[in-house]
């Protein structure tokens, strides 16, 4: 007798489909197989997809900047995943510049995310931290979260982490399996004007910035090894720049992600009234940094949402410098994709930010001694409707087109959502080996 069993459904194992049926035991895949056995719960998946659940890499529950704070906690975020098959998501620790202060960060986060619908991670946030990189790396690692995030903009407030910190991370990253973050834009090409508003966001931060950065990193990546994954990016030429610069070290030393709306928003949505809506960096781009990168797509190792919205009241603002920066999405970044470039954006969600990111196999695959996170997905074109399930009062993606519904979810073998979020929070912290 098994716990629950999906049966009939359409399996995503192994980059492609099989019709099978699942049988988990204690939250854990025990069996899949033709053969029909009995389970407590019988889930019909008749012609629906069953994929492993989502794993956002890139999410920002939680977040105080300046006097705003974000709308969604580690709460109603993680649920509003859970509406869009994620199931596990990394947050950020807040941002420390030595060592000695790792610890507290992450106590501090991780008391926060107790309210949390998904099981979770964090990603270490490095902010200047000049002498200090050895005993972050350390710290991280002793802590079960192998990951360094870094800045390489933001001096003003303290948050840049400059070439040489960078390379000695880099270093550190090879010998010890760290995957370092990087947040790359060029800040020698960024301009703040105390005057500039929404309208003024792309010239503020152009795409020449990221692409200057890319090369740098590149450079850095070559010499030094390790490896480094950029966060967020916004330009398909970054993306190609990046490849043809490090040939075989691209996709092996070197791994880019990007977001949906970098593919779905481009940089006029700054015009106009509601511009202030749309406010993020890095900022949107233009429609035709949009097309390369959507051409570039079988380059791009994967997908987060760096979700992380604030109500209008908090962002209906005339100047830049009064708005805090992010939108939201984490509900619908796999209709979306998968809308727009179907099975081939499967992997990028699922099986390699959970190899990259120490979570496989653990997570990211449906195969027996897998734990039990998966989704129903409905295929058929849909369009998103409403603010959708966030705290957010409104939604970036509304009338957009999708490529299907996500109707049930399951995290370790239990149902949380069906159509509506069914239990209390029951996510787990979850501890991640270094890359090997």
């Amino acid at each position: 007798m098994y716990d629950l069993a999906v049966k009939n459904g359409i399996l995503y194992r192994n980059s492609r489909w099989e019709q099978n049926h699942i049988y988990i035991r204690d939250g854990i895949i025990a069996e899949i197989s033709s053969r029909e056995y009995d389970a407590r719960t019988v889930v019909d998946g008749e012609g629906k997809k069953i994929l492993p659940g989502i794993i956002d890499p890139h999410v920002h529950f939680a977040l105080s900047v300046g006097n705003s704070r974000s709308a969604d906690d580690f709460a109603s975020g993680s649920a509003a995943g859970l509406y869009g098959g994620v199931t596990t998501y990394i947050d950020f620790l807040d941002p420390v510049g030595r060592g000695s202060q790792v610890e507290e960060a992450f106590k501090k986060r991780l008391e926060q995310a107790r309210i949390s619908h998904g099981d979770y991670s964090f990603h270490v946030t490095a902010a200047n931290p000049i002498g200090e990189t050895a005993p972050i790396v350390a710290e991280a690692h002793r802590l079960g979260v192998p990951s360094v995030k870094v800045f390489t903009a933001y001096s003003e407030s303290g948050r840049r982490t400059f070439p040489r910190e960078l390379e000695e991370f880099l270093t550190l990253s090879g010998e010890r399996g760290t995957v370092i973050l990087v947040h790359g834009e060029d800040e020698d090409h960024i301009i703040t004007d105390s005057r500039f508003g929404p309208d003024d966001l792309s010239r503020s931060r152009p795409a020449i910035s990221e692409r200057d950065m890319v090369k740098q990193l590149c450079e850095m990546v070559d010499s030094r090894g390790g490896t480094l994954y950029m966060v967020h990016t916004t330009c398909g030429s970054s993306l190609a720049c990046a490849r043809e610069r490090l040939g075989e070290k691209f996709g092996v030393n070197f791994f880019m992600e990007s977001c949906p709306q970098y593919f779905f928003l481009t940089d006029e949505r700054f015009k106009g009234d509601e511009g202030y809506k749309y406010v993020l960096a890095p900022p949107l781009r233009s429609q035709k940094e949009s097309d390369k990168l959507k051409e570039g797509i079988d380059s791009l190792y994967s997908v987060g949402t760096d979700h992380c919205p604030f109500m209008q009241i908090e962002k209906k603002r005339s100047l830049l410098s009064r708005i805090p920066f992010g939108i939201g999405g984490i509900e619908y970044s796999f209709p979306l994709m998968y809308g727009l470039f179907g099975d081939r954006i499967i992997d990028k969600m699922t099986l390699n930010p959970a190899r990259l990111f120490g979570l496989y196999p653990r997570k990211g695959v449906l195969e027996p001694g897998s734990e039990g996170d998966l989704f129903l997905f409905e295929e058929k074109a849909d369009t998103i409707r409403g603010t959708g399930h966030s705290r957010c009062d409104y939604n970036v993606y509304e009338d957009f087109p999708v490529g299907g519904r996500v109707e049930k979810t399951l995290l370790r073998g239990k149902i949380v959502m069906d159509g509506n979020v069914l239990s209390e929070p029951e996510g787990r912290f979850l501890t991640r080996e270094a890359r090997q």
